[in-house]
C-alpha cells in the first residue's frame, strides 16, 4: 500500500537531486569565469611590465605580446 507521505518523499528526493545538478553546473561555470578573469587580468598585466621585469620572469617582449593577445578562454 502506498501512502501520500511516500509520494512526497520520492518527489522531495527528486527535487533535491535536481537542485544538486543545477548547483553543480553553476559551480562549474563559476569556476570557469574565475579562471577566465584571472587569465585576462594576468595577460593584460604582462603588457605593463618593462623589459627588465620580463627578463626577471624569463620572457621577452615578443612572448609577452603573444601571450597577451590570446583570448581569455585559451590556456
Amino acid at each position: 500500500m502506498t501512502y501520500w507521505t511516500d509520494t512526497i518523499s520520492i518527489d522531495w528526493l527528486k527535487t533535491l537531486q535536481w537542485i544538486g545538478r543545477i548547483f553543480g553546473r553553476l559551480t562549474k561555470w563559476a569556476g570557469y569565469l574565475y579562471v577566465w578573469r584571472e587569465r585576462f587580468a594576468g595577460r593584460r598585466q604582462l603588457l605593463t611590465l618593462d623589459d627588465r621585469m620580463l627578463k626577471d620572469i624569463g620572457t621577452n617582449r615578443g612572448e609577452a605580446s603573444r601571450e597577451a593577445s590570446k583570448p581569455f578562454w585559451k590556456e
